[in-house]
Order: C-alpha cells, then structure tokens, then sequence
C-alpha cells in the first residue's frame, strides 16, 4: 500500500521539482473528535524517496482499524455515519491500527520537492455489540518549499 501511494506522489509531482535545498514541515490543522493526529518529516534511506513523513496518533479507539486518509485539498463535509467532519479530500488512503492504549504510528516516503503540499486525517473504525462507531482525527498538512 504504501509503495502505491509512494508511485501516486510521484506521479503527482513532476521530477522537474526536484531540489537537494527542500525544507518540508508540518503543521496542524481542523479539530477531530477524538484521536489526535501529529507528524514530523525525516530522512529517509528509502531507495526511492528522500524523506518520510512519521504520523503519530494517541487518542485512538484501541485496537481498531484507521485510515489515514490524503488528500490535496482541505475541505469540511460531515457523513452521516462519523461523528464529526471529514476534513482533507480523499485521493489516497494508509491503512494503521491502533494498540491496546490507542496509539498508532505510520511512516510514509515521499519525494521532497518545491511546491508538494497534502493533507492527511485519520478516520477510525471501532467494531462493537451497538455496531460501528466512526470518529475522525485533527488535520495535518505536509508542506515543502525550495529553501533558496
């Protein structure tokens, strides 16, 4: 899954972008309803890709399944079944699962180039005797920029 959306951003952003003096950061975005969603960018000694963005989530529902949901654009639309809004535009998805205490953590490689910006949420699901209760994350945003 990850080597899927790993191609997807390259696809996305034209090699021609490429730059050794890209500085990406994060930042926070949105209230969820529950899980708190945060990353940092590193390095990465991945053969394809230069850096990794590391998603850390506490808060979680423990032991369930989440996606971590991309998207290129912040939006807010709530869906009947979640109990607060879906905030980034879905193009891609991460699958994550929480422990016993409700963490998680995922590492995703992408290419750091000039002008690459996506936003991640995490939307969790947990199974139980009343049915499936979906709660969502804060929004984070991955931005990089030529540091020239």
């Amino acid at each position: 899954m990850i080597r899927k959306l790993a191609i997807l951003a390259a696809i996305l952003v034209p090699t021609a972008l490429v730059s050794a003096q890209v500085e990406c950061t994060v930042t926070p975005f949105g209230r969820g309803c529950g899980p708190r969603l945060t990353g940092k960018v590193t390095d990465n000694d991945h053969k394809v890709f230069d850096h990794a963005l590391l998603l850390a989530t506490t808060d979680a529902p423990a032991h369930s399944i989440g996606l971590t949901v991309i998207g290129l654009e912040q939006t807010e639309w709530k869906l009947p079944f979640m109990a607060c809004a879906m905030l980034v535009s879905p193009h891609g998805i991460v699958l994550v699962r929480s422990d016993k205490d409700g963490n998680a953590s995922a590492s995703i490689p992408f290419p750091a180039r000039d002008g690459l910006t996506a936003h991640l949420q995490q939307c969790w699901f947990q199974f139980g005797r009343e049915g499936v209760k979906a709660v969502n994350s804060n929004g984070v945003t991955l931005s990089c920029k030529d540091s020239k």
